[in-house]
């Protein structure tokens, strides 16, 4: 099954291969993130890992949270409104429905042969 199937109302839908790992955020959604070990606000030291961590082209996504001294992963911060780092996406514009339900989720993953995060962002 395709995207336009399960998306008809959709005005565009694309797929993007990067050469490189890349952030995918949820652009003027942006409402924050928080430690996933301990909960703190991680904003304060967020976005210093991710220059960090681009260094390396996302490569190495690990660092110190300076809240609780742990070892996290920048990809499992819990993101107010998610957000994922990746070389493909598939970009759905102006998608029709506020969620894609579980079935629609499983769908897609099934085609890709792989799980999928979806970043709703607001351009």
């Amino acid at each position: 099954m395709c995207l336009n199937q399960l998306l008809p109302q959709a005005d565009a839908i694309e797929a993007i291969f990067e050469d490189d790992v890349r952030f995918f955020d949820p652009g003027s959604n942006w409402s924050g993130v928080t430690c996933n070990l301990c909960g703190e606000d991680a904003e304060s030291w967020f976005f210093d890992s991710m220059e960090a961590a681009s260094e390396s082209g996302f490569r190495d996504l690990t660092t110190t949270a300076p809240c609780c001294g742990g070892k996290v992963d920048l990809n499992r911060l819990n993101y107010v409104w998610q957000s994922a780092f990746g070389r493909f996406a598939i970009e759905v514009l102006n998608p029709g429905v506020v969620l894609l339900s579980s079935e629609q989720v499983e769908t897609v993953s099934r085609a890709l042969q792989s799980d999928i995060t979806e970043v709703w962002a607001h351009i």
